[in-house]
């Protein structure tokens, strides 16, 4: 689950790494940054939402 979630849905990167700089125990930049890596995800996929929204044919039944 923790490898699910950190690298698949990156929903423990928006609180756990980010913390994890700013309270010094990790001093790698980009765990300050990973925040943004989830508004990519969450940009990517409502792009990929909304081509499949639009491209949705009905079966008729």
């Amino acid at each position: 689950m923790l490898k699910l979630f950190t690298f698949v849905v990156p929903l423990a990167c928006v609180q756990y790494y980010p913390l994890l700089f700013l309270i010094g125990k990790k001093n790698e930049f980009y765990y300050a940054i990973t925040p943004l890596y989830t508004i990519l995800l969450f940009i990517t996929s409502l792009i990929i939402w909304c081509y499949g929204v639009k491209n949705y044919k009905s079966t008729g039944s």
